[in-house]
């Protein structure tokens, strides 16, 4: 008689395997639709079960439909809300920092020990023009400027000047002449005569008024 072969032991996979397998199958399927329409699908179900629409079918897709638009409508009013909470912190912290800045320069405009000593001097001397370095240096401080110097506005054989006496420390501008405008052909230095013309208008002006 012709023999049959028949598998090694070793060779099947145990029925049981087979069951395990599709098991495992079904409970990721269910896993993904839980995650990505189980609580929407819920709610389609019970809505329809309460209206018992004539095409159920299209009932729960027209809801479905619906839910994603509301969802993303939510969405974005989110990303706007937070958009404008992350605005609405950003224009706090600059009104903070322009307040401490402004806190800053008040502090800073106070006299301090020195200034209040030079201010005492300034009461008592007759020579004022020996305290411009100490003077100058208290009007950089206060005011926030680089820079501040003192000048008298004069005149030499009919050209407008103005000599420089007092500078602030590490300032130059002490000892220095400026020459103001002789027409047209012969401008102004500097800014300086600018600022006084302007004034001399301003004053006319409040004179006419």
């Amino acid at each position: 008689r012709g023999s049959v072969l028949r598998p090694q032991a070793h060779e099947r996979l145990p029925p049981v395997f087979e069951p395990i397998e599709k098991k495992t199958g079904s409970m990721a399927e269910t896993a993904y639709l839980q995650e990505n329409v189980g609580e929407a699908l819920k709610m389609a179900l019970a809505a329809m079960v309460v209206d018992q629409p004539d095409d159920a079918v299209e009932f729960i897709g027209t809801y479905l439909v619906n839910h994603a638009t509301k969802h993303e409508r939510e969405e974005a009013r989110a990303k706007k809300y937070a958009s404008l909470a992350e605005s609405i912190a950003v224009s706090d912290a600059a009104a903070a920092e322009v307040a401490a800045a402004a806190e800053a320069r008040r502090t800073a405009s106070d006299p301090t020990e020195a200034e209040a000593e030079l201010d005492k001097e300034l009461e008592e001397t007759d020579d004022v023009e020996s305290l411009y370095p100490q003077l100058m240096d208290a009007v950089r401080r206060q005011t926030g400027c680089t820079a501040a110097y003192v000048g008298v506005k004069g005149e030499k054989e009919g050209v407008p000047l103005i000599g420089f006496c007092g500078a602030s420390e590490g300032c130059d501008m002490a000892g220095n002449v400026l020459k103001g405008g002789i027409g047209e052909d012969e401008p102004a230095e500097g800014v300086t005569f600018d600022l006084f013309q302007q004034r001399e208008e301003y004053e006319e002006e409040l004179a006419a008024a």
